[in-house]
C-alpha cells in the first residue's frame, strides 16, 4: 500500500509539471528574437575586431605586431 501511494504522488507531480509548462504562442517570433539578438552580439564583436587594429597602429602609434597580438587576445577572450 505504501509503494502505491508513492507511485501516485509521482504521477500527480509529473501531471502538474506538464500542465504548468506553456508553449510559446508564436514560435516564429521567439526564433526571430533569438536569431536577431545573436546577430547583434556577433556584429558588435565584429565591429570592434575591425576597428581596433587601425586604432592601435594609427592613433596609439604601436607596431602592427602589437596590434595583431591585441586582436588575438580579444579573439581568445570571446571563448571565455
Amino acid at each position: 500500500m505504501k509503494n502505491n501511494n508513492a507511485v501516485s504522488l509521482q504521477l500527480n507531480f509529473f501531471r502538474h509539471m506538464d500542465s504548468s509548462i506553456n508553449p510559446p504562442k508564436n514560435i516564429n517570433l521567439t526564433l526571430i528574437s533569438y536569431v536577431s539578438f545573436t546577430f547583434i552580439g556577433y556584429f558588435i564583436i565584429g565591429l570592434s575586431l575591425s576597428v581596433l587594429p587601425i586604432f592601435i597602429s594609427k592613433s596609439l602609434k604601436f607596431s602592427l605586431l602589437i596590434a595583431g597580438m591585441v586582436i588575438s587576445l580579444q579573439y581568445i577572450s570571446t571563448f571565455f
